[in-house]
């Protein structure tokens, strides 16, 4: 093995093969050269042929890796190791600020996401059958990811170790492998490539602001040639700098909305979906099923402790989707989407996070948003007419309409006005449904009823 993250990517026997990706800087030159004078046409013919590109090569790392997982055990295992070891070593890749000299690059990371995603696809059916054999005892045996410092769902981090400190006997097999594997690899990968790309965004910004500033400025300097020199070299330097970040950021655009790659990642996205719901509910969930709300009061351990990254990533994935490439939801949305925002927002006690627990609502109001001929979005016919949201929707965003009132952070008092602006979006959506009507009506009297005994036991 490697002695730290970027050095994966040459010292092992996989890591030069997984190197290979347009988001290598000196590619992203080659594919978008002069990348500011260059039109949207050329913009999208260049991310075309670098998505034709990036699929065959990833289509040979495909056949490497099954290669290895198939030839014996022994090297299935090791090559389950050389995964984890990536994982482990590249925590740093979601902090706030990224060396980038101590982390795998962006094209290595997202080349390993898709590789373990189409690991998964033999075990991720429609149906669902194979969920239960996803093991939630995964991290208290002998677990190859190590999320010790990772933020929990529910739980401090006292809490999480004494838990895990409890160690069980047995193995795991290799579908709860790759399942955690792949769900952490979308962590540190394309999530956080994801998360690069509204950096980028930022900077480009900054370095276009300067550079119009500093053109504005150069007649001034004409009869001081000096100076004039100076401000041409700072000139040119922005200019290197935002060509660099400009083709970088088409370049991860480019990848990350390959619409094969990204339906792909919403299947697993889904089946991490259901998983949670089952751990959760310490129930057989599948979306042919209906959950009863709320959730026990005595929440699950195992559920309390996994780590936040579990939600955070299908919140995130989804979200970039509906925003960006809307038209590959069409076929990837079930009703176990509806079912997880609404269970979190009704038993939100459940999810420490408050912004993870906002972000449900973003989901429903995302899904709202009118879509090629849905001029409900993608969820609004499913919010109007499933049994499962007319039972609880309404109950449950109105509980969190109270509840974002304290976020716990400095911000709260502006935030609470983004949140329920789009609650007001999903009740404005499916406000045709008589139901939801006569719900209202029934819980304002009850609210108002309940004041009432409790002002007058007061006085």
């Amino acid at each position: 093995m490697a002695q730290s993250a970027p050095n994966i990517e040459r010292n092992t026997i996989l890591g030069p093969f997984f190197r290979i990706s347009p988001l290598q800087p000196e590619v992203t030159t080659v594919y978008f050269a002069s990348p500011r004078t260059m039109d949207k046409g050329r913009i999208q013919t260049s991310q075309n042929a670098l998505q034709m590109t990036l699929a065959a090569h990833q289509n040979d790392l495909k056949d490497i890796i099954n290669a290895f997982i198939r030839a014996s055990p022994q090297t299935r295992n090791k090559t389950l190791d050389w995964f984890a070891y990536i994982m482990n070593v590249n925590h740093k890749r979601r902090a706030m600020q990224v060396d980038p000299r101590e982390v795998a690059s962006d094209g290595f990371m997202m080349n390993v996401t898709v590789i373990l995603d189409i690991l998964c696809e033999p075990f991720m059916d429609s149906t669902f059958s194979k969920v239960g054999r996803i093991d939630i005892d995964y991290f208290r045996k002998n677990p190859r990811v190590d999320i010790k410092d990772e933020t929990k769902l529910n739980a401090d981090q006292a809490r999480s170790d004494a838990f895990y400190a409890q160690k069980l006997e047995g193995e795991t097999n290799f579908i709860t492998e790759v399942f955690f594997l792949t769900l952490a690899a979308h962590h540190y990968g394309s999530e956080a490539t994801n998360s690069k790309l509204k950096n980028l965004e930022r900077d480009i910004k900054y370095y276009e602001k300067n550079i119009a500033l500093m053109e504005a400025e150069r007649p001034k300097l004409l009869s001081r040639p000096h100076e004039l020199r100076r401000l041409d070299e700072a000139l040119k330097r922005h200019q290197t700098v935002l060509d660099r970040a400009l083709a970088l950021k088409y370049s991860i655009e480019g990848v990350l909305l390959e619409q094969k790659m990204q339906s792909r990642s919403l299947q697993f996205m889904r089946y991490v979906t259901v998983w949670l719901l089952r751990v959760a509910s310490q129930t057989d969930y599948t979306p042919d099923k209906q959950l009863v709300l709320p959730l026990p009061k005595d929440q699950p351990e195992a559920f309390r402790c996994l780590p936040e990254y579990a939600l955070q990533d299908i919140v995130d994935n989804f979200k970039f989707v509906f925003r960006y490439i809307p038209q590959i939801i069409l076929s990837a949305v079930g009703d176990e989407m509806i079912a997880l925002c609404i269970t979190f927002l009704e038993s939100s006690e459940y999810i420490k996070n408050p912004y993870l627990k906002s972000s449900l609502v973003t989901l429903l109001s995302h899904g709202t948003w009118p879509t090629y001929h849905l001029k409900k979005g993608v969820l609004g016919d499913l919010l109007i007419s499933t049994k499962f949201a007319n039972d609880y929707l309404l109950h449950a965003i109105m509980k969190f309409y109270i509840e974002c009132e304290q976020t716990g952070v400095s911000s709260q008092f502006y935030d609470k006005f983004n949140i329920r602006y789009e609650i007001f979006q999903v009740i404005k959506c499916v406000w045709v449904n008589d139901l939801y009507r006569h719900q209202l009506v029934e819980s304002s009297k009850y609210v108002f009823s309940e004041f009432r005994v409790n002002f007058i036991f007061f006085c």
